[in-house]
């Protein structure tokens, strides 16, 4: 709509706007939960959904392991 329209529409009845702030507002929530869905989507790797690692694309995997020396029967080996 443009803005001439709007003005237009706010000289007439009152129910017309109503009709079209209702019709806003939903879409607007529409809309919105589109955007909270595909965030999800997005969000999601084969750590906390059921999908493949191969379609994790090239992210860094986090390691397990600690950081620091050798540890265990090769630790006391070298002292």
């Amino acid at each position: 709509m443009t803005p001439e329209q709007i003005m237009e529409m706010s000289k007439g009845d009152p129910g017309d706007i109503a009709a079209l702030i209702t019709a806003l507002i939903e879409r607007i929530d529409s809309l919105e939960n589109r955007v909270k869905e595909l965030e999800r989507q997005l969000n999601q790797n084969s750590q906390n959904s059921s999908k493949r690692p191969s379609s994790d694309g090239f992210r860094k995997p986090i390691s397990l392991r600690k950081a620091g020396g050798k540890t265990g029967a090769s630790a006391l080996r070298c002292k």
